[in-house]
């Protein structure tokens, strides 16, 4: 089945660009209704857990994905935003940290961070909190850039990662 083309592509790229009923598989939680004062808990259930995480962390990950989440509005429209549910696991121990990640996929032991598209999750390495916010962010843009848009190029998908981990 063919769906119609997302509005934020130009005419350029909407030439053979067709969106595939199952691109997006991510867990679709509805639109946002009331975009006049989006919060982070109106876009995510949000669940962080993990050796690593404090109060603080929480809070600073939940204003950065804030501000990650009203760039997307602005880049795709407000109207085309989804909830979606997602679950970070953030550990200090690199032994933990590459036990958990080969479970998923043993060639990405070295990563600091993981995202799971079947599971919706990410997880991250902690080394410190400035990089573990960064990594943790970078995780989070790929669940957002597969709700959003679903399937995309690898050099999209990282870009826009890397780009919004700098935030």
């Amino acid at each position: 089945a063919e769906l119609q083309t997302p509005e934020f592509l130009t005419p350029v790229h909407r030439k053979k660009y067709i969106l595939r009923g199952d691109a997006c598989t991510a867990p679709d939680l509805g639109k946002i209704e009331d975009t006049s004062s989006i919060d982070v808990t109106d876009f995510f259930t949000l669940t962080i857990n993990g050796d690593a995480v404090t109060s603080e962390f929480e809070k600073a990950l939940s204003h950065k994905l804030w501000l990650v989440f009203r760039m997307y509005g602005v880049l795709i429209g407000n109207k085309n935003l989804r909830r979606i549910a997602f679950t970070f696991t953030v550990l200090k121990s690199r032994d933990d940290y590459e036990s958990e990640v080969e479970k998923l996929s043993p060639t990405l032991t070295s990563t600091q961070g993981v995202y799971s598209s079947k599971t919706v999750s990410a997880i991250v390495n902690y080394k410190n909190e400035q990089q573990a916010l960064r990594t943790a962010t970078h995780e989070a843009v790929h669940a957002l850039n597969h709700a959003f848009i679903g399937a995309t190029p690898n050099w999209l998908n990282e870009g826009l990662a890397e780009y919004f981990e700098m935030m």
